[in-house]
């Protein structure tokens, strides 16, 4: 009995001791095994000591309001993710695209989050491998159908960005100026010619105009290519089957260069940077000026004397005889997001909060009451909005067609050439005959 007493003893021991381990190895076991268990849990959500790099190109004084908004979206993902923490950068935009990022894509060195831009852009790097696919991130959020168009940033069926704002380009004019001189708003392009004879004979600036970035003239001259030619037509170019010096194009050219011959713009126009562009209208010496929605924050405030809440836009006029789509526009889902394909899995986990809190509802208002920057996601609630947004967002809901930007569709030698033959027009240094033939054999080397 006494030898039975201490068997049960042992084989007790045995079992609690059994026990005792499988108890102790089974929390040590389940703590490395990757979802961290107990508090390691929250860390599997909650990154920690994770930095984000990020590079935005919001440097000019006129971006100022949007940067603030930025700098909010990153303080909220900080204060949802504990341990994270955003360095940001300010890198001017052209020089950002067409240098920096390049060279940081060929050397390794891509910032985590960065300003980037849809089209050729994208699908350069996405190609190369350097683009984080977001079609993954999109699905965990439930998000496939949030976006209004996805296209720039779409390669092979999946997403490498997201675009920040949705802008459409036009022209913005001064609506008591306007009536004062007895004009109205052109509805062709032959009215458009006689607006800017009218505002010139009655010593006003015809169209406001800043030519020290070239992209800011290219606006215009895209809008009378495009009604002149057709955004097919256009898209031909990349692949052989339209030419640049085709008569229609050669035609658009000319158009552009009447009106630099009319005296439309500014005297020394090339000298005016970009943020003074809008200065001409709010000091009356300008009667409109053609650029994207995301000005019309600058007539929202209420030093602009009588542009505030009488300030129109309007869609380009239709060209007679144009192949293009003449109740079209400008409207671009290119500027946006994009994303270092060498993130870790935590900075991933970042980039994802990033991504919900930056196309919130909360921000995608904010950015849209505040600074005028049209919403790339579906709203259900656009009340409150300033008069001119709704101007701009009636006009965009009017157009039959949309179509992107020039840069969003050329190459980057062919988008440095348009550039520079522009400026050229303007300076009175390049024929549109000489220029667009130098497009097309920029064009023919680009595509050997």
């Amino acid at each position: 009995m006494k030898k039975q007493w201490f068997r049960l003893s042992a084989l007790l021991l045995v079992l609690m001791l059994v026990l005792t381990a499988c108890s102790s190895g089974g929390g040590s076991s389940k703590g490395t095994s990757g979802d961290g268990g107990g508090s390691g849990d929250s860390g599997s959500d909650s990154p920690k000591e994770v930095t984000l790099s990020l590079t935005h190109t919001l440097t000019d004084s006129a971006e100022k309001d949007t940067l603030e908004i930025l700098n909010e979206i990153v303080s909220t993902v900080e204060e949802k993710t504990p341990g994270v923490t955003f360095e940001l950068s300010g890198i001017d935009g052209e020089v950002f695209r067409n240098q920096k990022l390049p060279a940081a894509m060929s050397t390794g060195t891509t910032p985590d989050v960065f300003d980037l831009f849809g089209g050729s852009d994208t699908q350069r790097y996405a190609k190369a491998g350097k683009l984080l696919d977001l079609t993954p991130i999109l699905e965990e959020l439930g998000w496939q159908d949030r976006f209004l168009d996805l296209s720039s940033f779409t390669v092979d069926g999946k997403v490498y960005g997201l675009p920040i704002a949705v802008s459409a380009e036009g022209f913005f004019y001064n609506k008591k100026m306007v009536g004062e001189l007895g004009l109205s708003v052109p509805k062709t392009w032959d009215d458009l010619l006689n607006f800017v004879t009218k505002a010139k004979a009655a010593g006003k600036i015809p169209i406001s105009m800043a030519s020290k970035a070239p992209w800011v003239p290219g606006m215009l001259l895209n809008a009378i290519i495009i009604h002149n030619v057709g955004i097919d037509n256009f898209k031909g170019l990349t692949t052989g089957e339209y030419k640049w010096t085709n008569d229609q194009m050669l035609k658009a050219f000319k158009e552009f260069q009447k009106l630099v011959d009319m005296g439309a713009f500014p005297e020394g126009n090339l000298g005016i940077p970009y943020p003074e562009m809008a200065s001409y209208m709010i000091r009356g010496d300008a009667v409109m000026e053609y650029t994207g929605s995301w000005d019309a924050k600058l007539f929202f405030k209420d030093k602009v004397g009588d542009l505030k809440g009488n300030t129109g836009f309007f869609m380009f006029p239709s060209v007679p005889g144009g192949q293009g789509v003449q109740d079209s526009m400008n409207v671009n889902f290119a500027n946006g997001w994009g994303f270092s394909a060498d993130v870790t899995d935590a900075q991933k986990k970042a980039i994802k909060t990033f991504i919900k809190v930056a196309y919130s509802d909360k921000f995608v208002k904010e950015r849209l009451k505040t600074i005028g920057y049209l919403s790339p996601v579906k709203l259900k609630d656009v009340s409150g909005l300033n008069p001119l947004m709704s101007d701009i967002t009636k006009t965009m809901e009017k157009s039959s067609k949309w179509w992107p930007a020039y840069d969003a569709i050329v190459n980057d030698k062919v988008h440095a050439a348009f550039n520079t033959g522009i400026q050229q027009m303007l300076g009175g240094v390049k024929t549109p005959e000489e220029i667009v033939k130098h497009l097309q054999e920029v064009t023919n080397q680009s595509s050997q």
